[in-house]
């Protein structure tokens, strides 16, 4: 999305580059209740900054520091209105033998999608992750760590404040020239700060494939199994499918066509239950109009 926008020049090779956008939404159901469901119009204004600094020969290696706000204001149900704020840090390392990509993403919010919050409630959520990418011949590996936190305002909520550390490897090997086959395993560790009995950890499994369907099409399905186990003997666990599929089709440098599809198990705020399955579909279209506007439509379904 940054593009288009140009610059500012800081140093030999550093940029800062600022915009605005402004956005427009529907939401058929803004509290995400089952019965009775509220509608409304949403706009929201979003000032975005990112700054770059390539450095190295031939600028082989990224640094990147991005900050976005979204400040929501609701049509009828005002008492809604909200502003989250996002910084990410990027750096992507060029190797002899492939790269290293290290990350962090810091989320002030009260954003609802993928929650059971009919409320808004505010939380800071923070991602870190580093990735080692190996490229020898027709095999491809990739092995990372991250790390997850999740922490609530209202200290009535503390007990469901916890932690998600991820162990993961997956290995690609070319078929076809326009196809790779994978697996990958994953192992999860869960701790809850307050609240012993919620701990837990997980393996999961995933095969499939990742395509170049056409020139300007790409698609990834992974498919398999996860067994999800608490240290409490009162709280079930979770085994069974899960999958991951999607879609991005670059039409041209002005249309962008996307789908998304998650089935997994995911931590519940519920008493009684540590996780609930989560079923996520997603799409998104954008057409670049004249000058800076664009045209952007997106849908999303969850159960």
């Amino acid at each position: 999305e940054y593009q288009d926008v140009k610059g500012i020049r800081i140093g030999n090779a550093a940029s800062l580059k600022v915009m605005v956008s402004q956005e427009g939404q529907y939401d058929s159901n803004i509290f995400l209740t089952p019965d009775t469901k509220k509608h409304d119009l949403i706009s929201i204004t979003s000032p975005k900054f990112l700054f770059d600094l390539p450095v190295g020969r031939e600028s082989r290696h990224l640094f990147q520091l991005m900050y976005k706000a979204d400040a929501a204001a609701f049509s009828n149900y005002k008492s809604q209105n909200y502003v989250d704020q996002e910084v990410l840090g990027k750096a992507n390392l060029a190797l002899p033998f492939g790269s290293l990509n290290v990350q962090n993403d810091f989320r002030d919010t009260v954003d609802r999608a993928s929650t059971e919050f009919t409320n808004q409630v505010r939380r800071n959520e923070n991602l870190s992750q580093v990735m080692l990418n190996i490229e020898k011949n027709k095999l491809s590996y990739q092995t990372g760590y991250s790390h997850f936190l999740r922490h609530y305002h209202d200290s009535a909520l503390e007990t469901l404040n916890y932690t998600e550390d991820v162990f993961t490897g997956t290995t690609f090997y070319q078929v076809f020239t326009k196809t790779k086959a994978l697996i990958e395993y994953d192992h999860g560790l869960i701790n809850y700060s307050d609240d012993a009995t919620r701990d837990g950890d997980y393996d999961q499994i995933r095969t499939g494939f990742k395509m170049d369907l056409s020139e300007k099409t790409e698609g990834i399905v992974k498919v398999g199994y996860q067994q999800r186990d608490y240290n409490s003997s009162s709280r079930e666990g979770f085994e069974g499918f899960v999958a991951e599929a999607g879609i991005n089709a670059n039409f041209s440098e002005y249309t962008n066509l996307s789908f998304n599809y998650v089935s997994t198990a995911v931590e519940s705020i519920s008493s009684s239950n540590n996780y609930y399955n989560l079923h996520s579909v997603s799409g998104e279209f954008t057409r670049k109009l004249i000058g800076n506007f664009s045209l952007i439509l997106s849908s999303q379904f969850q159960r």
